[in-house]
């Protein structure tokens, strides 16, 4: 909402307090429809309740990740056609 620029949104599905990734995402992508989204999880596609939104809205990728896979992951999430 400040109209600040950042290139994509990077976010754990379970978040601490308040509203989960899935809902971050959403909202964000209330704000920029085209706003690459990557998500961050402890848990296997298998275990996550929401895997139909997470994947609806971005990509996954699991923890623990090496650093070379999150940079594929960035690369991916970066270069996925505009969702509108």
């Amino acid at each position: 909402e400040s109209g600040e620029h950042f290139d994509m949104l990077i976010t754990d599905v379970v978040l601490p307090e308040g509203i989960d990734g899935v809902e971050l995402a959403r909202q964000a992508r209330t704000l920029r429809p085209d706003l690459p989204v990557l998500f961050c999880s402890g848990y296997s596609e298998e275990m996550i309740g929401n895997y139909e939104s997470v994947s609806e809205l971005g990509l996954l990728v699991t923890k623990p990740y090496s650093r070379s896979r999150l940079l594929e992951a960035i690369s991916l999430t970066l270069n996925m056609p505009e969702r509108t």
